[in-house]
């Protein structure tokens, strides 16, 4: 299997979403590939590509995804904004959404994150 790369990646953003009139428009991009892009960026800290794809995701509507805002967290926590991070969870949580399995993610998330400011990092 190939490895992912930031080249990959850009390339994957170029063909999924593009600048039209200085908005992005939504071309081929589902759920599932973004979720993909979005672990990469995650594991990687590829806050560039993260905070792209965060853009993208506020415009094509795909915000009030559990997956999604919970591999947005782990951009920022990996990254080491780790106040945006807590933002982004905090934001989630406002918006009234209980607590199934999706959002124990953002649990185990936050867990992380105070845990590595703990440390120090």
């Amino acid at each position: 299997m190939p490895k992912r790369t930031s080249t990959g990646v850009s390339t994957y953003l170029r063909k999924t979403g593009t600048r039209e009139n200085g908005d992005y428009a939504r071309n081929d991009l589902d759920i599932s590939h973004l979720i993909s892009i979005l672990k990469f960026c995650g594991g990687e800290g590829c806050l560039e590509f993260g905070r792209t794809y965060h853009g993208l995701i506020a415009k094509t509507g795909f915000d009030g995804d559990e997956f999604v805002n919970t591999n947005l967290i782990d951009i920022y926590a990996n990254c080491g904004l780790f106040e945006e991070a807590l933002r982004l969870f905090m934001n989630y949580e406002s918006w009234g959404n209980k607590l199934n399995s999706y959002t124990y993610s953002f649990k185990l998330a936050i867990c992380r994150i105070l845990s590595a400011i703990e440390e120090g990092k």
